[in-house]
């Protein structure tokens, strides 16, 4: 329980109290004690803790386990290595506190206003921390309103030339407040989520049970090939490469051409349905370079085991039953019953500096929280040739914008749009494209598909060699080919 004597010094007000701590060394017991507002009156009504007094201090090795702060204002609280777990912050005001290496083990944050917090090296286990605001809000894009597009169809390439037209008119304002770059996506049909693929669920709803397997997947594969990952210096690099080569990771295939997700798009003309174009204007803040920190963390975090990740993401097992996934709780191999989330946060650091040999153990749970759009590099050709990028996230696993802000309050995030395109232009916009050297070949460069684009050649012109010619035709001149083929003279040779 509290001590009493300290609960009356901290009613004397802030100065007082720092006044105190200053001249006498005293270790604050404050556990259990109820500070939230009652009666109408507000915790820097009773405390003196508003905006213009002096910082409150909390700094030590002290216990509030239990305290109730709710609706609290804590404005640039200094509480580093504070004990309080299964506290009540709900709806508190903690914004720039800082917390570095509190144990805030199993504390309610639902609501809590987090912008500018330092977290770093925090007990977090089971804070379920996506329930605060975590983000501070900035005057640069306003990312609670889209503008609207007057056009949602694309049926032709001038069509989607109007939509690139009408996205410039848009975003021109937000130039001077933070720069938008405008990326892509096809789908084939509109039964697809954007989720990546080690998170989407098959017909058999088999394919989500693999994000249990995230790193056990990538590691066989680089076992396999081990030349080919011999140039992936980081953890993102890997991703990149595994991805490229069709193994199913956290990351979400985006364009900056929009002709290339249009190809995407129509690519499967035989399918039924309608397909779906979407557009991504996403802000400077939220763009990431393949070497950056942030990419770093998410990219290593990969590394870890399904419950290791689940525990880093403060999540309870409550969270995890919806979806089958794996529980916090989940027994870790080959560790002590007491190994816990700084462990894991440690283990996570040391995988980070293995590529970053001057990194801080300071990582950001915003991190953790965020959406990015990251940009690789251009070593690898699909991605240069596809002008490719990724939407990428730990916590995240969709990525539609009513996805992402339904689960994070106020968190910065892109617009996003989708358009139509009909079935029925599908073969028309394919040889449009093809016109504009938009292939398979051209986007997928290998023999392979070289082969296969000269087989279709071929076929479509009917010079499959089922007899011999009996003359030779100008293969360069598809023209003279097609009235070669017509010609009575082939007639007779061609089935």
């Amino acid at each position: 329980m509290a001590d009493k004597q300290h609960l009356a010094w901290l009613r004397e007000g802030v100065a007082a109290w720092n006044q105190r701590r200053a001249n006498i060394p005293f270790r604050p017991d404050l556990s259990n004690i109820d500070l939230a507002p009652r009666s109408g009156a507000s915790v820097s009504e009773r405390f003196a803790m508003d905006q213009s007094s002096p910082l409150l201090n909390f700094d030590g090795y002290f216990d509030l386990s239990g305290i109730d702060l709710s609706y609290g204002f804590l404005a640039r609280l200094i509480a580093d290595s504070l004990i309080s777990r299964e506290s009540d912050f709900t709806n508190s005001i903690l914004t720039w506190a800082r917390l570095r290496d509190a144990d805030l083990w199993r504390s309610k944050f639902d609501n809590a206003k987090l912008p500018g917090a330092d977290l770093s090296r925090a007990d977090l286990t089971g804070t379920r921390l996506w329930t605060a605001d975590l983000f501070t809000t900035r005057a640069q894009l306003d990312y609670s309103s889209p503008p609207e597009l007057s056009t949602t169809v694309i049926r032709c390439i001038p069509d989607l030339m109007i939509v690139l037209n009408e996205l410039k008119d848009l975003y021109a304002d937000y130039t001077d407040i933070d720069t938008v770059t405008h990326y892509f996506r096809g789908h084939k049909s509109q039964c697809f989520n954007l989720a990546p693929t080690l998170m989407r669920e098959d017909s058999v709803h088999r394919r989500r049970l693999l994000r249990a397997f995230e790193s056990p997947i990538l590691t066989d594969l680089m076992a396999r090939h081990p030349e080919r990952f011999s140039e992936a210096t980081s953890a993102f690099d890997r991703l990149v490469l595994a991805r490229q080569h069709g193994l199913p990771t956290r990351l979400l295939d985006v364009t900056k051409n929009p002709l290339v997700a249009l190809y995407f798009a129509c690519e499967d003309r035989d399918d039924t349905q309608d397909a779906e174009f979407h557009v991504f204007a996403v802000p400077r803040t939220l763009i990431k370079p393949f070497h950056s920190e942030a990419v770093s963390v998410i990219a290593n975090f990969t590394r870890l085991s399904r419950g290791e990740q689940n525990w880093l993401l403060t999540k309870r097992k409550s969270d995890t039953d919806e979806d089958n996934d794996v529980p916090p709780e989940f027994h870790i191999p080959n560790q002590t019953s007491w190994y816990g989330y700084r462990d894991i946060l440690a283990r996570l650091c040391v995988a980070i500096t293995e590529e970053k040999p001057g990194f801080e153990n300071r990582i950001d749970p915003r991190d953790l929280f965020s959406v990015f759009v990251v940009e690789p590099r251009q070593s690898f050709d699909r991605i240069r040739l596809q002008s490719g990028a990724f939407l990428m996230s730990a916590f995240h696993e969709r990525f539609e914008r009513s996805e992402i802000t339904k689960r994070s309050a106020g968190i910065p995030i892109y617009h996003h749009y989708v358009l139509n395109v009909p079935n029925s232009c599908k073969r028309a916009l394919m040889e449009d494209l093809r016109r504009l050297n938009v292939t398979r070949e051209a986007l997928f460069p290998s023999l392979d598909e070289s082969a296969r684009a000269i087989e279709s050649r071929y076929v479509n012109y009917g010079l499959q060699e089922r007899r011999p010619w009996t003359i030779e035709p100008d293969l360069h001149d598809l023209d003279a080919l097609e009235a070669l083929l017509e010609s009575p003279e082939m007639s007779d040779k061609w089935h």
